[in-house]
């Protein structure tokens, strides 16, 4: 799994630390878990994922754009993130977003 240089964490998540980073990058148990990422398909912006359904060949490949404890939280740091995009690029362009910020 590789991280994002600008991780986006949900309240519960950032308390965790690298902690929890370590563990979704073990495979540990974690069933209430979300990580945020660039969508699979279609024209979303993002996808929010529970860590415990994530193929062993999807934690190899996924970008991780978030990591959220709880799907309310997934939902708000999502929220946080688009607002920081638009206020950024006058958009919802997230790679014009991280070309921006150097990522």
């Amino acid at each position: 799994m590789r991280w994002s240089s600008r991780l986006y964490l949900g309240r519960k998540a950032e308390a965790a630390g690298k902690d929890l980073l370590e563990k979704i990058e073990k495979n540990a148990f974690l069933p209430n878990t979300y990580v945020i990422t660039a969508p699979k398909t279609g024209n979303h912006l993002f996808e929010i994922s529970p860590v415990m359904l994530l193929s062993d060949s999807e934690r190899k490949e996924l970008l991780v754009y978030g990591v959220a404890s709880g799907y309310q939280e997934a939902a708000q740091t999502v929220r946080r993130m688009v607002e920081d995009m638009v206020l950024a690029t006058g958009g919802y362009d997230w790679d014009a977003y991280l070309e921006q910020l150097g990522e």
